[in-house]
């Protein structure tokens, strides 16, 4: 039973989020939903054959903006020893709307710039302020 006053109800939406780095950048529906200031996301899949050393996720909407930098744990594929499965970073930065994806299979976080890489379908819930 919750208690008196407390409204749990939250706003959901969505919005289209681009995979930056590949040959041909995929696209998606992000579903979303805030409650106070947390925000959930609904990320789905995006896979494609890389052409850069870099992963971005570009179109997060301003508003939903993180105030503070959080990394999350995701699980990835990455063209780089045979197209490995593996956990990684995804990293979200304090007032940007880019999300930055870290491979684990390099010291440096670099993707490999060919094969396949992949960003498994995913929930993550952060902090806006």
């Amino acid at each position: 039973m919750a208690e008196s006053g407390l409204n749990l109800a939250g706003y959901t939406s969505s919005f289209t989020i681009t995979g930056t780095g590949f040959v041909v950048n995929p696209t998606a529906i992000v579903n979303y939903t805030v409650i106070g200031n947390i925000i959930i996301l609904s990320l789905p899949a995006l896979t494609g054959t890389s052409n850069s050393t870099t992963f971005t996720l570009t179109g997060l909407p301003s508003a939903l903006q993180p105030t503070q930098e959080s990394n999350h744990i995701v699980m990835i594929t990455d063209g780089q020893g045979g197209a490995t499965d593996a956990y990684s970073i995804l990293r979200f930065s304090s007032g940007s709307t880019t999300l930055t994806m870290i491979c684990p299979v390099t010291s440096d976080g670099s993707w490999a710039q060919s094969g396949t890489k992949t960003l498994y379908a995913t929930s993550i819930m952060y902090v806006r302020a």
